[in-house]
């Protein structure tokens, strides 16, 4: 047990002050100023309802899109793949939000919405978009980006149209039919749709300048990392036209993703209908020629040697046109390798399987490569780590490529030249027949070689028409398009308003405690010993209007207040002796560091308090440079500035007795010019002995000590000063000051007075409290335990007491 509790002592005695903190103590600092809190909350509240009714509403539209694996419907019929589709890298799909906010996107989603108009309407300070109501309809008739203003038109309630720029402004009567020319736009106005006495303002949109505006507001997110679905989003201030624009930016990326993944079939289109073009001029020259022999010559019968014959030569010359035809398709290839960064059509070649296998998969290795370097390209300059990387895996293919297309041609060239030979050695075995059988069976031959070559033309034809014509998008919708108010919030309004009320008023509770310099903490007298606090005047909570019946309340009530000026008077009679009869009376100098603290005030209440006990009291004012005493008493015709002025000694005029306390005073008179020199002067000292032989207490109230230095040869005569600390009035380091004056006078037998003190939980310290609560109980600053000895004669009214006067 000793063991535990000496560990506990020790741990406690290793806390900082940051772990000693009393969280009474800061709900208590709150609670004071419970009205700093609820005027900021209000203020916060009223800011958030300000926002809520005049901020812009913001909407956003959102659809999900999941990029598909299948981009055509002939897919499934075979296990080859454009190049177009994506790899197994997740993040290809991710370069698709670059496409969807790209300029033409959004140009061509601009100009399918059809709105060259933006129409608007004023209400409470704020600038409504109508859409999709349009006051005018109007048709485009001219427009020019570089010499249009791009000012503000108004259409007034009268239907009278205002166009104002920064150099150009002109007005026009509307009827109908009007057309309405400004430097770099005319448009036609169709018909007027609104009726009088509305005002509206609209704006011109520049299809381009639009597009960027709009694109800024397009958002593209994965759902989650590595799954193809991504969210779509656009926001605007309308809720129709957020809908409408959304749509219109799906079809547009629907059109360019189609038309970006068609285009290499329309390559090869274009050269598969390029060389039909040739073969059917061929076919024709050839069917022209074998007619005319027909005609001429008439049809002659084969026999069975020159059929043999023939139907070698055709055999073989048939062989020879296909590898022609395979070396116009490897030159079209060469040609196309040749030209950096356009794709490269993979179609059959008719080699033998391993070699059309292997080129057919460089193809289109060497097509995927082309596409992501295109991707990048979107994002990533040309010189960036990632395209150059591409860029050497393109070369490297390239030089592959090429090296196949001259093995192979070289291939063609050593087999066309073996059949060259075959068919030379058919020919001169054919010289034998007949010539003109021999003509007629060559022209047959030709024609219905041509005849087989365009045949298979028109075969790849359809079938590269078909799979374009087959071909789908990159994505597909997969949820319905949601619309939703993003701004503003009520409930999110109102629980920021609340939290930043809340933050106001804790800042402002912070900020007045931090700022604070004034003498707010009993614990300032542990760091100055010597200066012994005599007493602890508590606040006087009534107004003070220097009227007879408030200095009757001074001197009859039973307040802390007053029993505290009771304590201090008793503490007076015991420390220092009370005068006898025919002995010099106490001399008692009232002061304080600055003015405002409470001197007079506290002189006054210490003469009540004496003259309550039967004593002979004199109260002067010896402050003559801003006198407070004859604010309390009736006026007086001969003050102390004018009897030191006058060098008088008859004392007694000075007198003045008030009829209601019964108090001799001396009022301190007008303000002199040399107040310092009347109060060092001879006179003076001679003023105050004659005084203290006619009374037992003589009370000063003097000018502040830290202002002037008319005091200071007061406080080396006076039997005791009683230095004046006002609570959060004085500095926090006036108690710093008063040592200062106690060791360079000895004599002055300086005591502190508290003045003005009441608990404002707002300057209690928040640590170490039981310290704080020790200094109380010491001064006799607790209220516990005082009901039936003391009261409030005075009573406040409520709203004072809860707000703390």
């Amino acid at each position: 047990m000793t063991r535990t509790v000496s560990d506990r002592a020790f741990f406690e005695s290793r806390k900082g002050q940051h772990d000693s903190v009393d969280l009474k103590a800061l709900l208590r600092m709150g609670a004071s100023r419970w009205y700093w809190m609820l005027a900021a909350l209000l203020v916060a509240c009223m800011t958030g309802w300000l926002y809520f009714r005049l901020a812009p509403s913001r909407y956003t539209a959102q659809v999900t899109l999941k990029y598909l694996e299948r981009h055509s419907e002939l897919d499934e019929l075979g296990q080859s793949r454009p190049a177009y589709l994506f790899t197994n890298n997740h993040a290809d799909y991710l370069t698709e939000k670059f496409n969807v906010k790209s300029q033409a996107v959004v140009e061509d989603a601009v100009g399918k919405l059809n709105h060259p108009f933006t129409f608007y309407r004023i209400k409470d300070f704020r600038k409504i978009d109508v859409y999709p109501f349009q006051a005018l309809k109007t048709s485009i008739l001219h427009y020019q980006a570089k010499a249009f203003t791009h000012g503000t038109f108004i259409l007034d309630p009268d239907l009278t149209l205002h166009y104002h720029s920064e150099t150009f402004s002109r007005s026009w009567k509307l009827i109908g039919g009007e057309t309405i020319r400004v430097p770099g736009l005319s448009f036609h106005i169709d018909r007027i749709l609104t009726a009088p006495g509305y005002q509206y303002r609209f704006l011109f949109n520049d299809p381009s300048l639009w597009a960027k505006i709009l694109s800024e507001d397009i958002k593209m997110a994965e759902v989650e990392e590595a799954m193809p679905v991504m969210h779509l989003s656009f926001t605007h201030t309308n809720p129709e036209f957020t809908q409408d624009f959304l749509r219109h930016l799906i079809r547009s990326y629907q059109d360019f993703d189609l038309l970006k993944k068609q285009h290499s079939h329309d390559i090869s289109l274009a050269f598969i209908r390029q060389q039909l073009t040739i073969y059917a001029d061929s076919m024709r020259h050839a069917a022209q020629k074998l007619e005319a022999f027909k005609e001429s010559q008439g049809m002659l019968t084969l026999s069975d040697a020159s059929q043999s014959l023939l139907s070698q030569q055709e055999v073989l010359t048939n062989q020879l046109q296909k590898l022609q035809l395979q070396g116009s398709f490897l030159d079209m290839i060469k040609e196309n390798i040749s030209r950096k960064n356009e794709p490269v059509p993979a179609l059959s070649l008719g080699l033998d399987a391993s070699t059309e296998s292997s080129f057919t998969a460089q193809l289109n290795q060497y097509n995927q490569i082309l596409f992501r370097r295109k991707e990048l390209l979107l994002t990533h300059p040309s010189q960036a780590p990632q395209v150059l990387l591409l860029d050497g895996q393109l070369s490297s293919l390239q030089t592959q490529i090429h090296q196949s297309l001259l093995y192979q041609q070289d291939k063609n060239q050593v087999a066309s030249r073996l059949l060259e030979q075959q068919i030379g050695t058919v020919r001169q075995q054919l010289v034998l027949l007949p010539q003109l059988e021999k003509n007629r069976i060559y022209l047959q031959s030709n024609f219905d070689i041509n005849q087989r070559i365009y045949n298979l033309l028109r075969d790849k034809e359809i079938e590269s028409s078909i799979i374009r014509a087959g071909i789908l998008p990159t994505f597909a919708l997969i949820t319905a398009l949601d619309l939703r108010q993003d701004a503003p919030q009520p409930w999110q309004i109102g629980g920021l308003s609340l939290l930043t009320g809340l933050i106001l008023g804790v800042s402002a509770l912070l900020l007045a405690r931090s700022r604070q310099l004034s003498f707010e903490s009993l614990h300032h007298f542990d760091y100055h010993k010597d200066i012994p606090l005599w007493a602890v005047l508590h606040r006087y909570k009534g107004r003070l209007n220097q009227t007879p019946i408030d200095l009757i309340r001074l001197g009859s009530d039973r307040s802390i207040f007053t029993e505290a000026v009771n304590l201090l008077r008793s503490r007076i009679s015991l420390e220092i002796p009370v005068p006898q009869k025919n002995s010099v009376g106490l001399q008692i100098l009232v002061t304080s560091q600055m003015a405002g603290e409470g001197k007079t005030f506290v002189s006054l209440n210490l003469a009540l308090s004496l003259v309550r006990l039967g004593k002979s009291v004199l109260l002067i004012g010896a402050d003559l440079r801003k006198p407070q005493l004859g604010n309390y008493f009736p006026e007086a015709d001969l003050g102390m500035s004018e009897f030191l002025q006058a060098d008088r000694r008859d004392y007694q005029a000075l007198i003045h007795r008030d009829p209601v306390t019964q108090i001799d005073y001396i009022d301190a008179g007008s303000p002199p010019q040399q107040p310092g020199e009347l109060l060092q002067s001879p006179s003076f000292p001679a003023l105050l002995t004659y005084f203290k032989q006619q009374y037992q207490y003589v009370v000063i109230d003097s000018a502040p000590l830290g202002l002037v230095a008319d005091t200071l040869p007061l406080v080396t005569s006076s039997d005791v000063t009683l230095f004046v600390v006002r609570w959060l009035r004085s500095h926090r380091h006036v108690l710093a000051f008063a040592r200062q004056i106690s060791r360079q006078y000895p004599t002055a037998n300086l005591k502190v007075i508290l003045n003005a003190y009441y608990s404002d939980p707002l300057y209690e310290p928040y640590d170490e409290q039981h310290r704080h609560k020790e200094m109380k109980a010491q001064y006799g600053l607790e209220k516990y335990g005082t009901k039936g000895y003391v009261d409030e004669m005075i009573k406040l009214p409520w709203y004072r007491k809860f707000l703390c006067f």
